[in-house]
């Protein structure tokens, strides 16, 4: 028994299931995670490892090549990228698109154990952090004030902190900025020496006298005790009574030879609001919870908490991703409704009356039904799935009105309403099902996109494919349903006077036109293949852009001051942009970060570490402007500070889709730094000579200065003294060693011992330090060890093991990452490369390439499948063919929608190409099948094609006007992401719905033998 027949006979059974699937849709709308983006499962991790003092070449012999050989053989790894940098090593490992991600971590965690064994010793802190895009801020709270001290606003801050860390959404809470504190023991060398005593020995005595060592049980009377030796400090009083040495019977203290107090470590990042002092209180979200609900309650625990501060203490929420969010969805959400109230006054319109009433319910219960099944997928709401149920909005009233118009026929034909239901529904339930599994074989193959483009786009051919399917299903047993109850045989004149209009356009003309194409079925081909052969050229004039920039209202600037700057220096300029910036009047919050990047407050855009040389300011502008007011003050500052003698400013844009990195990136490898160094000078030299590269960054600068102990190996030897101890020392001396913590109130205090220079020290003072031999005799520093300056690289790049360096650059205003390659691919092959050395273009030419690669694929995979779906429906190989005719003509017009709308071809534009795949061929399906049936009932193969054309007329153009319909507010009003998309499947689907009344009868005729 057919599906529709058994709803038919048993209707409360069939209202019962339906009402199940709207509660479930209901209960889905109403607990899907908002997301403003999709979540991306970034397969990657980043390994730390901290060594004091240590320059990148030390660093890349004694921890990178280690590390990166264990990390090299795990078989989850694709690559790895590792900077070796002054005191630090930073890798960040790629894994593969199907490894799971947890065990891959726990193996890299594994390797970097393996690794450690090989380190040297001083070797201070290794850290294993898997990257996330829930890692991406969700608010961003600033507490500021020029009269209060970091440690005051840190206070505030805290109690902060502690109020959002109790919202059910947070995942997690940081303060940012904040300085912390230690305990510095500064040595008065004068003394150590007085008394002979080590620097080396002072740090030992400290750690031995910070302990609590658990010695056992012992049993009194009758009960058993723990017994622990409790010796761990309490105070900074206990720090400064630790008993160092005994001379003569009278104890040697620490406070006789330091001066013991707390004090903040040595800055280096620190933060400002509006130019005032200030600290960063962040949020992040948890996955699968709701993002504007976490706002709402952030926004309350911030109205609370700061009534309890004092006036003068300024707090406020500097980036607020929930409200934009809110704000982004309810854009979507009126597109999709303003999209539903375009179909309505179509189907009205070309309808009418009873017949519209029944089409329009299939609008509603089709999208919450299929919002239930993605919501048990476990997809969230972001504009990725919105526009998805927008791109669906006009597709899933097709089937419906395919079945409705064909019961409407029936019932004109004399069948009673039960009759006319179930037979109206059966006649074309075959083709309907067919053409629903083709458009849905056209999204799913998307779903194996590879990489991150895949999973930024995955969530579009899941939604479509849930909705398009609960269309069907609601095409099969609801509009049946609705039309027994609703419909009634049309009265003379009954036809809304749109769709009489249509019909007598589809009886009267379009024949004539049609019997002219079939006499002439050649010219009619030759004529087409001359429109594809001229879209073909068309598409070459297109602007090639992956994705495009963002409609964000905030923006970052980056300060890079030469290698071997301090942060002053970097943080007087960043005070003179933000001063700039202050005044003006489009401006709400400038957030400065001196030393690191600011917390990540977009999916695809990475943070900076910490290093010396380097600042930033992100601009948040007033809410409710335009978008034109903040790409106007972007480039009213890039124009101001591109050429700055101070420092490499840069003024960046935030851009849509998957990370990328820089838009152009030219990466050279080798091994010889002097070499590298000339060679991505001569790239930087040709991106700078390149039309539309602005903020053009070379990886491979001038290094900084360094002074390298060159210790006296036999000396050293022959008097005892470990090069280890030299190092140490020399390392105490200089930056500072942690020589043990405790826990004092609610913090981990550092017990930090240097030597109090008020100034860079001359070697001269290293006399007076005293390093303790294996027999115990005291040997001064400076005898053991020469100071030789040298230059140093800033940073050591590898690739898979491989020294490589970069070069990057931003993509200026009307250009194309597309053009700009196209223009460096030949200088950059006119460079004399030496054996062995050679550069790799990557960037957005590299994504893009991969990502419309495997579209590619997608697409073919799609046409297979589709393909193989018609052939089952048809049991031919040759009329799936001439529904696929209208592929090509489907590209004609979006080229030619693409071109007249200025739009550009890119990511998404190749998104909506896929997708009138399913589309397109929808209507040809339905023809041919009417075709088909009429050559069983005898008519001779012209007056059935003519016949189907007539009885399809009026169907096909209805559906492909709602489809519009659905699709033009996402097309217009959704801003630079979604138009390409729009435009591509407005136009293929106009050109390609009257090429194919006409196409597919002229194929058929000439493809297709009638028996």
């Amino acid at each position: 028994m057919h599906i529709t027949e058994r709803a038919l006979h048993r209707r409360r059974f069939t209202i019962i299931v339906l009402a199940v699937l709207i509660a479930n849709g209901m209960l889905g709308f109403l607990n899907m995670p908002r997301l403003e983006d999709p979540l991306i499962e970034m397969k990657e991790a980043s390994v730390v490892v901290t060594y004091p003092g240590a320059a990148p070449e030390e660093i890349e012999d004694f921890i990178l090549d280690p590390l990166e050989e264990h990390l090299m053989g795990l078989e989850d790894v694709e690559h790895v990228d590792s900077w070796a940098m002054d005191g630090a090593s930073y890798s960040v490992v790629y894994y593969f698109d199907d490894a799971d991600i947890d065990n891959a971590v726990d193996a890299t965690i594994g390797a970097l154990t393996e690794a450690e064994m090989e380190f040297p010793p001083g070797v201070l802190r290794t850290e294993v952090v898997r990257h996330r895009t829930d890692r991406v801020v969700a608010i961003q709270i600033a507490v500021s004030g020029d009269d209060y001290t970091y440690d005051q606003l840190e206070n505030y801050a805290e109690e902060i902190k502690d109020e959002l860390r109790r919202i059910s959404e947070v995942r997690k809470t940081e303060i940012e900025g904040a300085q912390e504190r230690e305990i510095r023991v500064s040595i008065d060398i004068d003394r150590l020496a007085a008394y002979g005593i080590s620097p080396l020995d002072v740090a030992d005595r400290i750690a031995a006298a910070n302990v609590a060592i658990p010695a056992g049980k012992i049993e009194l009377s009758r009960r058993k005790f723990n017994v622990n030796i409790g010796g761990d400090f309490d105070s900074i009083d206990d720090v400064r009574q630790t008993v160092i040495d005994v001379r003569g019977g009278i104890p040697i203290r620490l406070s006789d030879i330091a001066a013991v107090n707390m004090a903040h470590k040595d800055s280096t990042y620190w933060v400002r609001h509006n130019g005032r002092r200030a600290v960063f209180v962040t949020a992040t979200q948890k996955e699968a919870t709701n993002l504007i609900d976490l706002g709402n309650k952030a926004r309350r625990v911030v109205r609370e908490v700061s009534a309890r501060f004092p006036q003068d203490v300024q707090v406020e929420i500097v980036f607020d991703q929930p409200d934009y969010v809110s704000k982004r969805l309810t854009s979507f959400a009126n597109n999709l409704l303003y999209g539903g109230i375009l179909v309505a006054i179509v189907v009205f319109i070309l309808v009418g009356g009873r017949l519209a009433v029944v089409i329009l319910l299939a609008i509603p219960l089709s999208i919450i039904i299929g919002i239930g099944g993605i919501y048990r997928y476990g997809l969230s709401f972001e504009q990725i799935s919105i526009s998805a149920l927008i791109l669906a909005l006009g597709m899933l009233v097709d089937n419906a009105i395919v079945i409705s118009e064909n019961i409407q026929r029936r019932l004109d034909m004399g069948l009673d309403r039960f009759q006319a239901a179930l037979k109206g529904t059966i006649e074309v339930s075959a083709a309907v099902t067919s053409a629903t599994a083709t458009t849905i074989a056209a999204f799913i193959p998307m779903m194996a996109m590879p990489g991150s483009s895949g999973m930024f786009i995955r969530s579009m051919p899941l939604t479509v494919a849930f909705t398009l399917a609960s269309s069907l299903l609601v095409a099969l047993i609801a509009t049946p349903l609705i039309s027994l109850l609703i419909l009634r045989p049309s009265v003379g004149g009954g036809e809304h006077f749109f769709a009489r209009g249509l019909r007598r356009i589809g009886d009267n003309y379009y024949p004539i036109v049609l019997k002219a194409a079939l006499k002439k079925p050649a010219l009619v081909i030759f004529a087409t293949l001359l429109a594809l052969a001229g879209s073909i050229g068309l598409f070459n004039s297109l602007g090639k852009e992956f994705f495009p920039k963002a409609d964000k209202t905030t923006f970052p600037i980056e300060v890079r001051r030469p290698e071997g700057a301090n942060l002053a220096s970097v943080d007087s300029i960043l005070r003179v942009i933000e001063a700039e910036l202050i005044a003006e009047p489009g401006v709400a919050h400038t957030l400065a970060n001196v030393g690191k990047g600011n917390p990540v407050v977009y999916y695809n855009m990475g943070r900076s570490r910490e290093k010396d040389n380097y600042g930033q300011i992100l601009v948040v502008m007033k809410s409710g402007l335009p978008q034109e007011e903040t790409f106007a003050l972007v480039d009213k500052y890039r124009r101001r500070w591109s050429d700055s003698p101070l420092a490499r400013i840069e003024v960046k844009e935030f851009a849509q889709g998957p990370p990328i990195g820089a838009p152009i990136a030219i990466r050279v490898e080798g091994e010889d730094l002097k070499i590298l160094t000339e060679l991505t000078g001569q790239v930087e030299a040709i991106l700078r000579d390149t039309p539309g590269a602005i903020n053009i960054d070379n990886e491979l600068t001038s290094g900084g200065g360094e002074i390298r102990v060159e210790v006296d190996r036999h000396r050293a030897g022959m008097l005892g003294v470990p090069q280890a101890y030299i190092a140490r020392t020399l390392r105490m001396a200089l930056s500072g060693e942690t020589v043990t913590k405790f826990r004092l109130g609610d913090e981990d205090i550092e017990v930090v011992m240097r030597l109090p220079f008020s100034e860079p020290p001359k070697w001269e003072t290293f006399s007076r330090i005293f390093i303790p031999n294996a027999a115990g005799t005291m040997i001064p520093l400076n005898e053991l060890a020469d100071p030789v300056i040298s230059g140093t690289a800033p940073t050591i790049v590898h690739r898979d093991r491989k020294r490589n360096f970069t070069v990057r650059a931003d993509i200026a205003d009307g250009y194309f990452a597309a053009g700009i390659t196209a223009e460096l691919k030949p200088k950059l092959e006119a460079v004399n490369w030496p054996d062995g050395y050679s550069c790799i273009i990557e960037g957005e030419t590299k994504e893009r390439d991969e990502s419309f690669s495997a579209l590619f694929s997608a697409a073919v995979i799609a046409i297979l499948v589709i393909y193989a779906i018609l052939v089952l429906q048809f049991h031919s190989f040759i009329q799936p063919l001439v529904i696929f005719s209208a592929l090509p003509m489907a590209f004609i017009g979006a080229i030619l929608g693409l071109w007249v709308t200025g739009n550009n071809f890119g990511f998404l534009a190749f998104v909506g190409v896929e997708s009138l795949i399913g589309i397109v061929i929808n209507d040809a399906i339905v023809m041919l099948d009417f075709i088909n049936k009429r050559l069983q009932m005898g008519y001779s193969r012209d007056e059935a094609l003519l016949e189907a054309g007539k009885i399809r007329f009026v169907p096909i153009l209805l559906t492909s006007i709602t489809t519009i319909g659905g699709l033009m507010p996402l097309t217009i009003l959704s801003g630079k992401m979604w138009a390409p998309m729009g435009w591509t499947i407005v136009g293929g689907l106009l050109f390609s719905t009257i090429l194919t009344l006409i196409i597919v009868p002229v194929l058929f005729k000439l493809m297709v033998r009638v028996k």
